[in-house]
Formats: structure tokens, sequence, C-alpha cells
């Protein structure tokens, strides 16, 4: 065999090799770059990559939408059936991990500048502050290239040419109606939200059990961050809410809450500055700081997301919805005139110091006197086995005491 035919040969190889491997990856779409139009398992997709999952998912349903929330990764527990209703809308929630301010505005932009937008929710919290324009190449949290400018060609080649492995693990997943594998967070595609059923159905009834048992997070100390992207941000809001003006678009942002210990991380005076300065850009709904849910870790899912059933009480506050609890000092309207008045990033005593870090003893044994009261009585009214007289209760309370016991209710 000459020379010519043997590199021919080679040649044929590579480029029937190269067309398999890029036929597998295209036909199987393990990150739903090509829509996934075979296999249909769109949140399998957005679970490997939402920022490519969910725009592809997109530009397939966009006529079922309306509306959008556009945040990272804790914005899923804003509620997409509620604000539907309040609304009057059809809402879908592109958040993403890995979100950055740069990304969080290219996807506002490609939006709003794409699809019929009626409202449009930015939902931030301070950490997005903490990286502007991420550099990571990772396929999992690279960006659609519609949405960063990107080369298209060169996106879509960077998908045929996918290692193989990541679409026989789709195979294996469908095939046994699993969740991709190493994931704890599944998406629903039709609200772009995270499937929390299981984690929802935690025992958040004592709070060191919860701490110790659900996530190690609420009890390591938190990293320090010396930089934040202030100004890079606030530029980037101040041009998604440019965008919505000029297209009558109902413009609304929302800051997430944090845990006690996300605070603590952060330099709170630059923070507060933050704040201020983005009043000046939009009133905006502040659920920031130092508030009565940001010391009780049972509010998160771990020390940087909150749990849905806070967002319900964000949304119920924000449209005034008394069938919802909502407590007291919970979430701020900010306004360029209230904002520099406002102390919820100095630490309150009352809001901090959320949990007593020792091992919790559930294997212990301890014989608890009770004492059972069935009713207590004013004087003179008639008692009976079941009443005792608030002096005769105050009496046997002080007995106890003397007696060296500490009572627990």
């Amino acid at each position: 065999m000459n020379v010519k035919k043997r590199l021919a040969y080679i040649l044929t190889g590579l480029l029937a090799g190269f067309a398999a491997v890029a036929a597998l990856n295209i036909a199987i779409d393990p990150f739903g770059a090509f829509g996934d139009v075979f296999f249909k398992k769109y949140g399998y997709g957005m679970t490997l990559n939402p920022k490519i999952g969910k725009i592809a998912y997109i530009d397939k349903f966009h006529d079922n939408y309306d509306s959008y929330i556009v945040g990272s990764s804790r914005s899923s527990s804003l509620p997409v059936e509620a604000l539907n209703r309040y609304y009057g809308a059809r809402f879908y929630n592109v958040f993403n991990y890995g979100a950055d301010m740069k990304n969080l505005r290219n996807t506002a932009k490609y939006l709003t500048e794409n699809y019929e937008v009626k409202n449009l929710i930015l939902h931030v919290g301070i950490s997005e502050l903490i990286v502007y324009d991420d550099p990571s190449r990772d396929v999992k949290i690279r960006s659609h290239a519609k949405v960063s400018g990107g080369n298209l060609f060169g996106f879509y080649l960077r998908f045929m040419t996918l290692n193989p492995s990541y679409s026989f693990d789709k195979i294996t997943a469908a095939a046994r109606n699993i969740p991709p594998p190493s994931q704890t967070d599944v998406f629903l595609p039709e609200s772009g939200a995270y499937n929390k059923m299981r984690r929802d159905a935690e025992n958040v009834l004592n709070i060191n059990d919860y701490v110790h048992t659900i996530d190690p997070t609420f009890l390591t100390a938190p990293a320090r961050y010396e930089k934040l992207y202030a100004e890079e941000s606030l530029a980037a809001i101040r041009e998604i809410k440019a965008l919505c003006d000029a297209r009558g678009i109902n413009f609304q942002l929302i800051s997430a809450p944090n845990f006690d210990w996300e605070l603590q991380s952060y330099d709170l005076n630059e923070v507060r500055d933050y704040f201020i300065k983005l009043a000046d850009i939009t009133e905006f709904w502040n659920f920031s700081g130092y508030n009565p849910l940001s010391a009780d870790p049972r509010m998160f899912y771990d020390s940087t997301h909150y749990r849905n059933f806070v967002g319900e009480m964000m949304t119920a506050k924000i449209f005034n919805d008394e069938s919802v609890y909502v407590p007291e000092n919970f979430g701020i309207y900010t306004t360029p005139e209230n904002a520099p008045t406002l102390n919820i990033f100095t630490p309150n005593p009352d809001l901090t110091g959320y949990i007593n870090q020792t091992e919790p003893e559930n294997n212990r044994e301890v014989n608890l006197p009770i004492l059972n009261y069935h009713h207590i009585v004013s004087e003179g009214e008639p008692l009976n086995l079941e009443t005792t007289t608030a002096q005769k209760f105050k009496s046997d309370m002080q007995a106890v005491k003397e007696a060296g016991f500490t009572t627990i209710n």
C-alpha cells in the first residue's frame, strides 16, 4: 500500500470517528445544546448546564411564556406559580448556577431582544458581586453563545466533540429514569425551577439537629471576600433597567435574603454603599441584610440558598398577600430616600448567634420529671382535681427552683 492510500485510510478513519462522535452527541444531546430533539429530557440538560439548556428550551417553547426571572441559583425559590397569579402572567425562571452580573445582563438582553417580554424580575444577592465575568471555560457553566455573543459555529462544534461519556451517562440515566450523576438538584423544565420536594420534606423542628445533619456549611466559618465588583454590577443593572424601559417592560429588582454567616463574609460597609447606589438606579424590594430570618438556618437549604417557603413569604410581602404569614420587618421597599437610613447591614445581637455549636447528644438518656397542670384559675374560683390557683402555681415553681431544678417548657 502506497503512502497516499495509507494517508487516505487514516484520514477517512479520523473523519469517520469524528462523524460518529458528533452524531452521538447531537442525537443524545446531554446538555440540550441542540434542542434535545430525540430524548426530550430537557431537565437533564438544564441540570448539567442551565445556561445552555434553558436557552435552548426557551427558544423552542417561548410562546408559553411572557415574563422571566433572571438571577443566580438562589432565585429558584421565587415561586413561579404565585408570581403568575400576582402578575396575571406566565413566568419562566431563567436562573442558573455560576451566575455573574455580566452573564445576567447578557441573559436579560437576549430575552428582551428576542422574545415578547411583559415582566422581568432581576433577583440578585450580595454573592453576585463577587465575580463580574467568570473566566472559566468549564463546559458545565459555559454560557450559550447566543447569550455571550460568542461564535455560534465554535459553540456547536464544542458540543459535537464532547467526551462520549456525557452521552452514555444520559442514556443510562434515561433507561433507569434517574437524574444526572453527582447532582443534588434537578430542574423542572416547565418552570425552570429546582425540584425541591425532597429537601422541603426535611425536618426543621430541632435547630441543633438540623444544622448538624443537613449541611456542614452551617458549621463552617465563612471565608472573607476581599473584593466586590460593585461598580461593574451597578453598571450591568443600569443597562438591564434601560433595556426594559426602552421596550415598555415592567422591571422589578428583588434582593435575596442572606444567612448570618454569609453576611459575615463581606465588608458590610461596602455592601451598604452598594445598596444605596442601587436605589438610585431603581427602587427595589430589599430582603438582604440582618432580619428575622437571617439568624435561623432552618430558613435556608444551606448557608447560601433560602428555602421555597421563604420565597413565598417574599412575594406575599411584595403583593401584600395577608393569607401568607410574613415575619414583621422582613422586606423593605427601598428608595433613594430611605436607603441611606437603613441599618440592615449593622450586626444585631438579636439576629446573630443562631446556634449552640456543640454536637447534639441524641443518644444520651436522661430522667426528666414532668409537672402537668391542667388549668389555673383566679383566686376565689371553685377548685377541683384539675385546677389550681395562680398563687399555688407560683409557690410550686418557687419550690422547684429552691430544690435545684432548672425548668424547661
